[in-house]
């Protein structure tokens, strides 16, 4: 039997892209157009041609078929306007893709090349009366048979019957819907904010959240007035620390929060992680150089054993530091 590897310059068990890179470059190399039609050129063209069908097909039998292993969405119904969060976790697949069916009047709302695995939150403006999430694989072996897909269906919320509004009066001030997109954000970034209300004389309120001991202290930074009774809002917190907008009326003591946290940005991150590993490093050092007091003798020893010591205290407390050092500013 022919050695289809080696025909194509490959060592067995090469992946399907190196021979797919390998077919492209012999069959450039002998195709016999460029050498005036040459039988050796032409054996050895067909020659190639017959070593890549041979793997290919054997590749597409040894690749594996693609598998979700959980698709859910966080919600089963929906108002229009509403975040909606889809979870995913898949394995074998070439390609991840979800694709959002609204129905017949609206255009698909195709996403492609996702991870494997991941989470996404995705804002629908307009719908039929229901959506289809799909959540599509395809297979490496390229093979239309080899797509997986499972699907999640979707209801729209319907307003609430007219009967029920009639029975709240118009008088009475209610806050229909008062959320944010995020519920942190990096320092700098724009946070947006989202209200559906049915009275008009309200501000939206932007307070500083400190700690201090068992004492609560709120700072307001920034109002907001003369707001539509819906709508929405962008709003960039520059510095660290956890805030709450507040929406509230002026002639009526309804209102409602959204606790913000802003989070430090990747060199501040860092500069913590720094901090925390000098801290951590200095431990080691201490009592390292406190027993080479007691026993000069033994300080080459104690100096050696202290170096590896003092490198794994400062590479662990940067890596705390980096992680989950900022909450040290947040609480």
């Amino acid at each position: 039997m022919k050695d289809y590897y080696s025909i194509l310059g490959l060592e067995n068990g090469a992946s399907l892209e190196e021979i797919k890179i390998a077919y492209r470059e012999y069959a450039k190399k002998f195709h016999p157009d460029k050498h005036n039609g040459d039988e050796f050129f032409k054996e050895r063209f067909q020659e190639v041609q017959e070593a890549y069908e041979y793997l290919i097909k054997i590749q597409q039998h040894q690749q594996p078929i693609p598998e979700i292993i959980s698709f859910h969405v966080s919600k089963k119904e929906i108002l229009i306007g509403e975040f909606i969060e889809v979870s995913w976790n898949t394995k074998n697949a070439k390609e991840v893709s979800i694709v959002i069916f609204r129905g017949n009047k609206y255009e698909d709302l195709p996403y492609f090349n996702l991870d494997e695995s991941g989470k996404k939150k995705f804002k629908i403006s307009d719908f039929d009366d229901e959506l289809r999430i799909v959540l599509a694989l395809s297979s490496f072996s390229e093979k239309y048979d080899d797509i997986v897909s499972e699907e999640v269906i979707v209801k729209r919320k319907r307003p609430i019957p007219e009967i029920i509004k009639s029975s709240v009066s118009n008088n009475t001030p209610v806050i229909k819907s008062f959320y944010a997109d995020e519920s942190s954000i990096i320092r700098g970034d724009k946070i947006t904010i989202y209200w559906d209300v049915n009275f008009t004389d309200f501000n939206i309120d932007l307070w500083e959240i400190e700690n201090n001991g068992n004492k609560t202290i709120r700072r307001l930074i920034k109002t907001h007035q003369s707001l539509a009774q819906h709508g929405s809002l962008s709003i960039c917190i520059s510095d660290i620390g956890k805030y709450s907008l507040e929406l509230s009326g002026k002639n009526s003591s309804i209102h409602k929060n959204i606790e913000i946290r802003v989070m430090p940005d990747e060199k501040e991150r860092a500069s913590i992680g720094r901090i925390t590993g000098f801290c951590c490093a200095s431990i080691p050092f201490t009592i390292m150089t406190g027993l080479s007091q007691f026993a000069e003798q033994m300080f080459p020893i104690v100096f050696i054993i202290s170096i590896p010591l003092i490198i794994f205290a400062f590479i662990a407390g940067y890596s705390y530091g980096y992680r989950k050092g900022y909450k040290i500013q947040q609480d």
